[in-house]
């Protein structure tokens, strides 16, 4: 069985090692994150393509908000105000 001798030579490298790591991911994102200068042409076409991205990107967003919005509305037995009454039941309610 080990005892606490044995085990804190251990604690000190995990330790260590646990430092080193961490350092070594801080430099290979700064160094990643660095700007570097980009001699490239972009063309018209790029904008838009990427103006048609972005703009499809907030509309699925959008879509995505509401539908979860009516689950949400429909667990707490709330109604879409937009939505027709049903033949059955809520026919004699005033419209």
């Amino acid at each position: 069985m080990p005892t606490v001798v044995d085990i804190a030579p251990a604690g000190r490298e995990a330790r260590r090692m646990l430092r080193s790591g961490t350092l070594f991911a801080v430099v290979v994102l700064l160094a990643l994150g660095a700007p570097r200068p980009a001699w490239a042409y972009v063309d018209p076409s790029a904008g838009s393509i990427f103006l048609q991205l972005l703009l499809g990107g907030v509309a699925g967003i959008l879509v995505a908000l509401k539908l979860t919005y009516r689950r949400i509305l429909g667990w707490f037995g709330r109604r879409d105000p937009d939505a027709e009454p049903s033949a059955g039941g809520d026919s004699d309610r005033p419209r």
